[in-house]
């Protein structure tokens, strides 16, 4: 899956009324913050993913806070340094971080 390339491609699909688009938004944030080189960066992303996505009500404030607050995270992703070598192999605390990659998955299974 590709990455958004700009926060306003991110924000589309955050906003898209389809869910396997918002879905599909999520995950690139996880594999987002797999490729970044600052750990505390990438639990934050890994915390924001993991809770899924919120009850889509595009005009709600608690959405677009949401939505915002994935772009900012987003933002903050792009200018941070890359890991070197792609991905490292997860450690046995990361392994519960694999349940949030599940519920995206069964979201986009379902939605599909």
């Amino acid at each position: 899956m590709s990455l958004p390339d700009h926060p306003a491609a991110l924000r589309a699909q955050l906003q898209s009324p389809l869910a396997s688009e918002r879905a599909m938004a999520l995950h690139a944030l996880l594999e987002l913050a797999d490729q970044i080189a600052e750990p505390a960066l990438a639990r934050e992303l890994h915390a924001f993913a993991d809770r899924g996505v919120p009850y889509f009500d595009p005009e709600g404030l608690a959405y677009r806070a949401w939505v915002a607050r994935a772009v900012a995270l987003f933002e903050r992703a792009g200018a941070a340094p890359r890991r070197e070598g792609g991905r490292a192999a997860p450690a046995p605390a990361q392994r519960v971080r694999c349940e949030g990659r599940l519920r995206v998955a069964r979201a986009l299974a379902h939605a599909g």
